[in-house]
């Protein structure tokens, strides 16, 4: 797809990482051009069913068991994921700067397991949830943000 003209370009590959902490989407632009490319999503391990999260009742019926950290662990897995797909990117050389769209909560787990090589390419970080925009107005958001520090 193309950027519309009011829209500025990206003189660098530049992945757009839209994450929260169960999915994520990645974009590549150059140019003009933007595509999807990746999509990750979170699905309950089955590790949690094995540590009793999920159990039967004596009457047969399935009966979920709160676990507190649950939530927080799969957050954990996930970001940890997003994480090694992006070095292993980087590793390929298929971007060069990332533009983070992600929640403050979810972006302090994400940079504790972020290698310092891919921490080094981030030129923009907008601490929100935008996992459900459409990419143009992902676009236009990025834009009102750009400034003299973001090259782009």
């Amino acid at each position: 797809m193309k950027l519309p003209h009011p829209l500025k370009y990206y003189s660098k590959k530049t992945y757009l990482v839209v994450a929260d902490g169960l999915s994520a989407k990645i974009y590549l632009i150059y140019g003009r051009r933007f595509r999807l490319i990746k999509q990750m999503q979170e699905d309950a391990s089955l590790n949690d069913i094995e540590h009793h999260v999920i159990s039967k009742t004596p009457s047969g019926q399935v009966a979920t068991i709160e676990d507190e950290n649950l939530k927080e662990r799969v957050k954990i897995h996930f970001l940890r994921e997003l994480s090694k797909s992006l070095s292993q990117d980087l590793k390929q050389k298929i971007y060069e700067q990332i533009v983070l769209v992600i929640s403050d909560p979810e972006k302090n787990i994400f940079f504790k397991n972020l290698h310092p090589n891919v921490q080094s390419t981030i030129c923009m970080i907008i601490a929100k949830n935008l996992t459900n925009k459409h990419p143009i107005d992902l676009f236009k958001v990025i834009d009102k943000q750009r400034g003299a520090s973001f090259s782009s």
